[in-house]
């Protein structure tokens, strides 16, 4: 495990990896076997006094059945994200290939505009 100065990202990201593992009914000892790291390890990366290694990290990712961008990335903000995309997609695909092509040319006109607003 890497020791870093202290990062309210490692809190972030333990308190993460704990609310997955008690949410799975998973306990530290079995998660510290199931990834291959000591229970010493692994209560610092969830008490946020470090951070895993990222092979470690994948392996409690996957271990937690969960993706790593459901412990790097506000789940709140994924959720709305991933609820937008699919409401775009079902627009979409109702749409006829015409509507369809309008879409995408309104969408590209929409990012010109606001790259012009914020100066890009």
């Amino acid at each position: 495990m890497n020791k870093t100065a202290e990062n309210p990202f490692d809190k972030i990201l333990g308190e993460r990896i704990q609310s997955r593992r008690k949410e799975a009914f998973i306990t530290q000892e079995s998660l510290a076997e199931m990834v291959g790291t000591s229970l010493e390890n692994l209560k610092r990366i969830e008490q946020g006094n470090g951070y895993p290694s990222f092979p470690l990290f994948i392996n409690i990712a996957n271990s937690l059945g969960r993706g790593t961008d459901y412990f790097l990335f506000d789940p709140t903000s994924v959720q709305k994200r991933s609820e937008e995309l699919a409401s775009l997609e079902s627009i979409y695909l109702k749409l006829s290939r015409f509507g369809r092509q309008t879409l995408i040319n309104i969408g590209e006109e929409l990012v010109n505009l606001q790259k012009k607003e914020n100066g890009e």
